[in-house]
């Protein structure tokens, strides 16, 4: 009999397999022979669609949502995989028609739970496919069964080793490179973009954002020996004026062939421009029908949960998943440009182990007169007492305060003009949660 009977305990089944998602760094484990035998096993989902794929360090999931958000205004019936989630796992598979209901969920978890009691007593325990792999399938499988004509799939970590790296995209996406998951992807930009470049396949056209010299040029080679047709955002754009406001980003752009871009995002900062541009030039180039009417509102419509999130109220709060140093440089330019008044901001800060603390937090006290330390909930290990400590040894005026409610009170007692929570995305559901349970209508 199935053990699972609602859509949270089909992703409680799913928690039970190896979540490297966690911490836990397996090499072994990073492999794309499981995931093709579990994409042939259910009929390669993957295949029953159009997709555009999306890897990079900072903007993909916005990125993504973008896309998919243009697609489905088109007429298109669109799905959007997206990692990490920032409250539920329901975040990271939806189509955006809503017609992602409840009854087909169940049937697509249980397909998958049929599938693995089938081969689990032949297979060895560190064999068996893990959280990643399966909420991967889950994802392309959904999409399937609901008869989408077109996914955009977000990279969940490097590309080449991913997952979700064996769709056969009508177009590949890559994001600004930075820094990140050195441990597996390398340390230095040119090794990290190597591994991002994985996406790029033999003849699909590949779009990549403005970049350092060292990742563009590795770009630029993988492309060139795959035959796949490149197209350089910064070498594209004639004419890029965005517009930070109190209410979102304006953004004005033309093209090198006259294509024109004029939207304001619901998602905040200048990096979201660069982003919603990006989207614009990949879907002009790969769905040339879609008309630029279109594409303007479905960027207008696109938004997702701790991304650039501006939380109106009074005081507003942006929530802003950032963990590396260049991503919380953009969010702390944000900021100043929202509340030019630096005496009148605080910032809730978490991250987790692993992360680079201390070019992350000496920015964050250069913008921040007020820091608030808070444990980044409990999905990974952290040390909140010796960020606090590294804060104040900074110079920084910081207090700890572990759980994000608290936090959140201390920081608006202090009657400022802009809340800021960073440093995690999960600091940015924990801060969500808390915001949901004192106001239900504000976190919606």
């Amino acid at each position: 009999m199935s053990r699972i009977h609602d859509v949270p305990g089909g992703y409680a089944w799913l928690e039970s397999f190896l979540n490297l998602e966690r911490g836990a760094f397996i090499p072994r484990q990073y492999r794309l022979d499981r995931m093709r035998g579990l994409l042939e096993a259910f009929g390669r989902p993957h295949l029953a669609y159009r997709t555009v794929h999306v890897a990079g360090s900072k903007g993909k999931g916005s990125t993504a949502a973008m896309i998919a958000s243009v697609l489905q205004r088109s007429g298109l019936r669109c799905g959007l995989y997206t990692s990490p989630h920032v409250i539920d796992y329901r975040e990271r598979v939806r189509i955006l028609d809503e017609s992602l209901t409840d009854e087909l969920q169940i049937r697509c978890f249980r397909m998958i739970e049929s599938y693995v009691d089938r081969i689990r007593p032949s297979t060895p325990e560190a064999e068996l496919p893990t959280t990643f792999e399966l909420l991967t399938l889950y994802g392309l499988l959904c999409f399937r069964e609901a008869g989408c004509d077109a996914a955009a799939i977000e990279v969940g970590l490097g590309g080449r080793l991913d997952a979700t790296n064996l769709v056969l995209p009508v177009a590949s996406v890559i994001t600004p490179i930075e820094l990140e998951h050195t441990d597996y992807l390398g340390d230095t930009l040119r090794r990290i973009a190597g591994e991002k470049a994985g996406i790029i396949k033999r003849g699909v056209p590949v779009f990549v954002a403005r970049q350092h010299p060292d990742a563009e040029a590795v770009f630029v080679r993988v492309a060139e020996l795959r035959r796949a047709p490149i197209t350089l955002l910064e070498r594209e754009l004639v004419e890029f004026s965005p517009d930070l406001g109190p209410s979102g980003t304006a953004l004005s752009a033309r093209y090198s062939d006259g294509t024109t871009l004029d939207a304001r995002l619901r998602l905040m900062g200048e990096v979201q421009a660069y982003n919603a541009a990006l989207a614009a030039l990949t879907v002009y180039r790969t769905f040339p029908a879609i008309p630029a009417s279109t594409v303007q509102e479905g960027l207008e419509a696109a938004w997702l949960p701790g991304r650039s999130e501006l939380v109106p109220g009074n005081p507003p709060i942006l929530l802003d998943g950032a963990h590396t140093p260049a991503s919380i440089e953009q969010v702390c330019r944000t900021a100043e440009r929202i509340c030019p008044d630096r005496a009148r901001r605080v910032a809730i800060f978490g991250a987790v182990k692993g992360k680079s603390h201390h070019d992350m937090l000496r920015r964050i006290i250069g913008t921040f007169p007020s820091v608030i330390v808070c444990r980044p909930g409990t999905f990974k290990e952290s040390d909140p007492d010796a960020l606090h400590a590294l804060c104040v040894s900074l110079g920084g005026s910081c207090r700890l305060i572990l759980e994000a409610g608290d936090a959140l009170a201390d920081a608006r007692a202090g009657s400022p003009e802009l809340i800021v929570a960073t440093g995690s995305f999960y600091l940015v559901g924990a801060i969500r949660q808390a915001l949901a349970a004192c106001d239900p209508v504000a976190a919606a």
